[in-house]
């Protein structure tokens, strides 16, 4: 199995300085049943000097020539349209399992194989961290509620994260697209080891100062952290209730022309098709709620870590 972590990058160079190489080093594998692993580094036209730190990296290089990191930048971005840019990421990835990984995160060492046995034997779900444990630690320990992880094919039959609904501001992709991989009938397995949810802290200004609509992205951050919940929020959530399970209808995802290390071109262009909502899709929804009530996590038989469902 092969487990293909995906970063885009807008104007976060200093934190991809502190997150890359420890995140590479952290995951590689070492032992007979550990995934190989990928990283993808989307440069979605940051004006930061990203590139040339990358390419100018001594300790990167044995990475970059082995294919364990891929770099490429999207040269056309004026702002950071974060669901495109994640589309992007993902469709570059060649991994069975991808799994959003924020320029600000850390995975913790062997994430990796975590994901690997959540995946193993053919499974299919949607991994990603327990809300109640979100909403449980201070504000500056929440920066890692992107962590998404599903099998490629799954994330392609998704129509990835949808670009109409979210492209101009920030949050609230990830929500839906969970939601909506719940509908397509992927199991959930949500995460509460906070080893794997370790983030660089920083202000609010940098989630936004790169979007479209960065003032009112900034508000509704300021609102979700004092109430967990926003009424934005709660319409995404009825929205995606009584949408299409599959994003971005009548469009491509992730579409566009990338640069490589080098300035080789490749353009990334490709059809989709739609899905229905499965019944047992349908239960996964209802089940949501089960996870706030939650008081202790069972242990289930991954590598003996907390688990449940939700």
């Amino acid at each position: 199995m092969k487990v293909s972590f995906c970063t885009t990058c807008m104007g976060r160079r200093h934190h991809v300085e502190k997150t890359l190489l420890k995140n590479i080093e952290d995951n590689l594998p070492r032992h007979p049943d550990d995934p190989a692993v990928e990283f993808v580094l989307l440069d979605y036209n940051s004006k930061d000097g990203l590139k040339d730190w990358v390419a100018n990296n001594a300790a990167l290089r044995p990475y970059l020539d082995d294919g364990t990191l891929v770099y490429a930048r999207y040269p056309d971005a004026e702002y950071f349209r974060m669901p495109h840019a994640k589309n992007m990421a993902h469709r570059l990835a060649t991994g069975d399992v991808v799994c959003n990984l924020d320029a600000d995160n850390f995975t913790g060492e062997g994430f990796a194989r975590y994901l690997a046995r959540a995946f193993a034997d053919g499974k299919h779900a949607i991994v990603h961290p327990s809300f109640s444990l979100h909403r449980d630690l201070p504000v500056e320990k929440r920066g890692f509620s992107g962590r998404i992880a599903l099998r490629r094919e799954d994330f392609l039959a998704l129509g990835g994260y949808s670009e109409a609904r979210f492209g101009k501001n920030w949050g609230y992709d990830d929500i839906d697209f969970v939601i909506r991989g719940l509908a397509y009938g992927l199991p959930p397995q949500p995460m509460f080891d906070e080893e794997f949810f370790q983030v660089v802290p920083h202000d609010d200004k940098a989630r936004v100062e790169n979007m479209q609509e960065a003032a009112s992205s900034k508000k509704e951050i300021k609102i979700r952290h004092a109430s967990n919940v926003s009424l934005r929020h709660l319409r995404v959530v009825f929205n995606t209730f009584v949408s299409r399970v599959q994003a971005n209808k009548g469009m491509y995802f992730g579409e566009g022309k990338i640069l490589g290390i080098n300035g080789a071109a490749r353009v990334i262009r490709a059809e989709k098709a739609f899905v229905r909502v499965s019944k047992r899709g349908f239960r996964a929804l209802l089940s949501l709620r089960r996870d706030h009530a939650m008081q202790k996590p069972a242990t289930d038989n991954l590598a003996g870590r907390r688990t449940a469902e939700i």
